[in-house]
């Protein structure tokens, strides 16, 4: 019996659709979403209940051409208003919520509360983003972890990738590591799992190379996926060499 797609499958099929389309049936549906949560942002959320008035006209329509006028948030208007940004309610199908804390490696941390259809849209847009690196799901890949997923004291916890709703065979294995693990069991980790591909914070990136360095460079990648910020121009020969593996951002 065919089960009915997940609803990340459907996002997921959407992105893949949607990426080709015309520019402007792009523009509406970007247009349409973001109407929803405007008037749901005004309606539920007290820090926006006045923040958002310029674009609103008086007959309730959204006047697109103001809308760089909207305030730009900012980390210190989210560290200081966290409660003020909360919504009042959550739209019916969006799921529960779960809240996940910044690192503070580039500030103070914050804290950003996600519903089930957000992290789900940003998991399949992830997962499109990967596409077109031209992962295969197949190969092993490791993911440094930037936020303290992993509990009860171990360094890593092995998955499978790809979404759930993926032929088995296009599912391979996968490994998180803790970012508090030293660069040298890192290494250890990946040779363990035979890894192919790695996301990691370029931050954590130097480090790394210079214990495989003194390993005669025993570990070899295929793709590493810079997560966070960009890699600098300076850097990128540097990794590329190193650990023998195509770079992006």
């Amino acid at each position: 019996m065919e089960t009915a797609p997940s609803f990340s499958q459907k996002i997921y099929e959407m992105l893949m659709h949607s990426q080709y389309w015309p520019h402007q049936q792009m523009v509406d549906f970007q247009r349409s979403q973001l109407s929803q949560l405007l008037r749901h942002a005004r309606a539920t959320v007290p820090f926006y209940q006045n923040r958002l008035d310029c674009v609103f006209k008086s007959n309730g329509e959204i006047d697109w051409d103001r809308w760089n006028e909207i305030p730009i948030l900012k980390r210190e208007d989210l560290r200081d208003n966290n409660e003020q940004l909360m919504a009042s309610a959550v739209p019916a199908g969006h799921g529960g919520v779960t809240t996940h804390f910044t690192s503070g490696s580039t500030g103070v941390p914050v804290s950003v509360t996600h519903t089930e259809i957000q992290t789900a849209a940003s998991n399949m847009a992830a997962l499109r983003y990967c596409d077109w690196m031209g992962l295969n799901w197949e190969n092993p890949i490791a993911n440094i972890s930037f936020t303290d997923t992993i509990r009860n004291g171990e360094d890593h916890v092995p998955f499978k990738t790809g979404p759930s709703w993926w032929p088995a065979e296009r599912r391979g294995t996968g490994v998180e590591i803790s970012k508090h693990t030293p660069p040298a069991r890192v290494l250890e980790l990946l040779k363990e799992y035979k890894v192919e591909y790695l996301s990691i914070s370029p931050s954590r990136l130097g480090p790394l190379l210079e214990h495989n360095e003194i390993n005669s460079n025993s570990i070899k990648l295929q793709k590493i996926m810079c997560t966070g910020v960009q890699m600098l121009g300076s850097h990128r020969a540097l990794y590329k060499n190193g650990f023998g593996a195509e770079i992006f951002d």
